[in-house]
């Protein structure tokens, strides 16, 4: 993201992903120019982030699905509902999920829903359930097909999923269906520790 107004006096940057943002200012006044250079750091938001980018203009949605299986994530039981599937909805609409225990702090957020951009997107659970309690997250990126057009792809995803704050895994994948849904794999929380399990390239269509 670039900064917005740089000729202004006022300038805002939204530094939206996580990691370390170098922003650099210069000023010229009466012919003498001064320049200072200073790192912004953003930390991820919860104790399960999901952040999604992408290389160029297209629309794809990063999705997140409970359940209490590992062999859940399949084409069939991922678009069954609030219980199972969250799809793309978001935390600035009235269409939202409620997952687990009363209250909000383990339920799914999507922050922002880029439509023609490169992201990011990213969905986040504050305080997710355990998986000693026999719940399992799983990740999954659809090219939408909506606002996606042929002539777009391929496109390269990225996907980096932080626990705790940590980043535990990277997953970079290529897309070139419209309408084609990828799986990353499956995490369990235990505490301080988390595990992932890759899903082994697993891909279906969904128009």
């Amino acid at each position: 993201t670039s900064p917005n107004s740089c000729g202004s006096p006022i300038t805002t940057y939204d530094a939206d992903t996580v990691g370390t943002h170098i922003v650099q200012f210069t000023v010229t006044s009466s012919g003498e120019t001064a320049t200072c250079t200073t790192p912004i750091t953003v930390q991820p938001n919860g104790d399960l982030w999901v952040e999604l980018t992408w290389n160029h203009g297209a629309d794809l949605d990063l999705q997140l699905m409970r359940s209490t299986s590992l062999s859940d994530a399949t084409n069939q039981t991922w678009w069954e509902g609030s219980t199972l599937g969250y799809r793309h909805t978001n935390n600035f609409s009235s269409d939202t999920l409620s997952w687990g225990n009363p209250g909000t702090s383990d339920d799914p957020f999507l922050d922002r829903d880029d439509i023609g951009g490169t992201g990011p997107e990213n969905q986040r659970i504050q305080s997710p359930e355990l998986q000693s309690t026999g719940v399992y997250y799983s990740i999954g990126v659809h090219t939408y097909p909506g606002t996606t057009t042929q002539s777009q792809l391929p496109v390269i995803g990225t996907v980096r999923l932080y626990c705790g704050g940590s980043l535990i895994k990277t997953a970079t994948y290529t897309t070139t269906n419209l309408g084609e849904m990828w799986v990353i794999g499956t995490v369990s929380l235990g505490g301080s520790a988390a595990a992932f399990f890759s899903a082994a390239d697993m891909r279906w269509s969904r128009l």
